[in-house]
């Protein structure tokens, strides 16, 4: 393959580091890989748009992001 792209994606996927393995396994060595990612641990996390959401702690947070919208956020893949 000569070009993957994911745009918003990885932080929503639960073996997001498996996708980017595999990514490498079918990319060309000459291909791009574009990536993008939301920061989740920005003042608005950008999905839910709760206030201060990355500072709370893992089981709050992930109550808070399954309650507003977004059961299977990984926040541990972001920028």
């Amino acid at each position: 393959m000569n070009l993957i792209v994911l745009l918003s994606l990885l932080e929503h996927v639960p073996k997001w580091n498996e996708v980017i393995a595999e990514i490498s396994r079918v990319l060309r060595a000459v291909g791009v890989a574009i990536i993008q990612l939301p920061n989740l641990y920005f003042v608005i996390e950008p999905y839910t748009k709760f206030p201060l959401l990355a500072i709370l702690p893992k089981g709050i947070r992930h109550k808070i992001a399954k309650l507003i919208c977004c059961d299977d956020l990984q926040f541990d893949c972001t920028i």
